[in-house]
């Protein structure tokens, strides 16, 4: 019998679990969760029926997506531990006709927010978010054709990124759609804006 035997049959159960979570965590082990990964490869959006959100007096103040990030191992929608960004752009049309897109309005959720916005049930697609992106009073986009990038940087630094398709928003009742253009950007924007917080339900 040598020294390492007599040390470790003298560790026990207890001592075996204390020495074996550092390596654990050295080893890459950030969560437990095994619905939490981080090799996402895909971003997948998909705006529900009600997809706008609203204040107390109906103006449009938000949106509302359902989010999967899709793992490259499983294939499916996974949680993960890192920060969320999603992108408002607004769309001006240039006097070719073409799409101009100016960023109108930020957000980074990190794991603290997004954990509150986990689906608790899972689809066939995987595990989802339900984001609630508001944005501030002085951003006023009613009636405007606005487009939502969502992307994730992995803990090896690859950046992925998916755009949505192009909504105009609701103006306000009785009112026109206004055409496309940049007039409604404020001069200066908030870096991020807390979703509410709520549960999310399934669209």
């Amino acid at each position: 019998m040598t020294w390492s035997d007599v040390y470790w049959g003298s560790v026990g159960p207890a001592g075996w679990l204390v020495l074996g979570l550092p390596l654990l965590l050295t080893a890459g082990c950030a969560s437990l969760d095994p619905r939490v990964r981080d090799d996402i490869v895909e971003i997948c959006q998909f705006p529900p029926p009600l997809m706008w959100l609203h204040d107390v007096e109906g103006r449009v103040t938000g949106i509302h997506i359902r989010l999967y990030l899709v793992s490259g191992q499983t294939d499916r929608g996974v949680f993960v531990p890192g920060t969320i960004n999603a992108t408002l752009y607004a769309l001006a049309v240039r006097p070719d006709g073409s799409y101009e897109r100016k960023v109108a309005q930020t957000w980074a959720l990190d794991e603290r927010v997004t954990t509150d916005l986990r689906f608790t049930t899972r689809s066939p697609m995987g595990d989802s978010y339900g984001l609630f992106l508001r944005w501030p009073p002085e951003v006023t986009p009613a009636g405007s054709e606005v487009q939502l990038e969502i992307s994730y940087r992995r803990r090896d630094g690859h950046v992925v990124r998916a755009q949505g398709g192009r909504f105009t928003v609701p103006p306000p009742q009785g009112a026109r759609a206004r055409p496309a253009s940049r007039s409604w950007l404020p001069a200066s924007r908030p870096a991020a804006a807390e979703p509410p917080p709520l549960e999310p339900q399934p669209p």
